[in-house]
């Protein structure tokens, strides 16, 4: 597994988490979520069953998200000073009905 760091696969398992790492900023940069990619580079990388590695890679898309949300959240409108860039009045509505349909 990941932790601790031993035997032969130490250097796979050191570079996959530099590689997921850098996977995860650019699917976040480009807007999905990359759950997709995280689950099969778990399973190849470090050996993770099928369940383990979605549980991994559900928690890295919520804290990649969740720390582009932290960055992103006072951000203003570039053409309207007076708001924020994000439209939480659309978000109030799509919300509950992506919750509803997950």
């Amino acid at each position: 597994m990941v932790f601790p760091y031993t035997g032969p696969s130490q250097g796979l398992e050191v570079g996959g988490i530099f590689v997921l790492i850098i996977l995860k900023i650019l699917t976040t940069m480009a807007g999905v979520g990359g759950g997709a990619i995280v689950t099969p580079f778990c399973m190849v990388f470090w050996g993770f069953p099928t369940k383990d590695a979605v549980a991994v890679s559900a928690f890295a898309t919520f804290s990649a998200t969740f720390a582009s949300f932290l960055t992103s959240f006072k951000n203003r409108h570039p053409e309207k000073k007076a708001n924020v860039l994000i439209d939480y009045g659309i978000t109030c509505i799509m919300m509950p009905t992506t919750l509803a349909g997950a």
